[in-house]
């Protein structure tokens, strides 16, 4: 209990966790406060997608705790798991859109299970999609979308949700524009979100005032 009061008062923590896998082994030991922007550079494909996987909540560490916002995320119920999903959205490859609905939709969605006002929702909505130059293509159906379409939606999605901690697989912004997310990332962070990407190594992303974590080093 003592050690997870010292390791409960950051917004995402990972406490001592080391996890084997396709003999890969991933360790992380770090904390991650509010407004502390964060790259988080792993060795291995294998280790990004492990990395999302336990931020998901669909694998467990074989060692160690994770901790969002003051919650220890694998020991609490289901119903307070997403409570805390409201303050904390996961964006990964896996995250699903609403196929068989409409872009603006989709985002109208998000605001929705966020509670916020309809035309602060229609305003923001129409802002970010002249942004991304999916205005035109609001009233199309998700899955006539290409690829690199519907991971822009998926970041707007997210953006929209306005949430207090963001984390993202950099596989996801592949897709997109490197100018044009990286805008959308800088203003989601001055409005107050707490960005971390998790990112393979050799992708040698780059962003002013984002900490890099290194996996098995400390921070540079």
């Amino acid at each position: 209990d003592s050690d997870e009061k010292e390791y409960s008062m950051s917004l995402l923590q990972f406490v001592r966790v080391n996890h084997q896998c396709d003999n890969t082994k991933i360790s992380l030991h770090l904390s991650i406060e509010e407004q502390e922007h964060t790259i988080i550079s792993c060795c291995a494909e294998i280790s990004v997608s492990l990395i999302c996987s336990f931020l998901e909540g669909t694998i467990f560490p074989q060692e160690g705790q994770i901790f969002i916002d003051g919650n220890n995320f694998f020991s609490i119920s289901h119903a307070l798991q997403q409570k805390v999903r409201q303050k904390a959205l996961i964006i990964t490859q896996k995250s699903s859109l609403l196929p068989f609905h409409t872009v603006y939709e989709n985002l109208i969605f998000s605001a929705k299970l966020k509670r916020k006002s309809s035309f602060n929702s229609f305003e923001k909505t129409i802002s970010l999609l002249e942004e991304t130059d999916l205005l035109k293509k609001k009233n199309m159906v998700v899955h006539q979308l290409s690829l690199k379409e519907q991971q822009i939606l998926l970041l707007l999605q997210g953006i929209l949700f306005d949430p207090k901690l963001l984390c993202l697989d950099y596989r996801v912004l592949e897709q997109i524009e490197t100018a044009k997310w990286k805008v959308l990332i800088r203003e989601q962070c001055h409005r107050g979100t707490t960005v971390v990407i998790i990112s393979f190594c050799e992708k040698d992303i780059h962003l002013p005032d984002f900490r890099v974590y290194k996996e098995n080093m400390l921070p540079l």
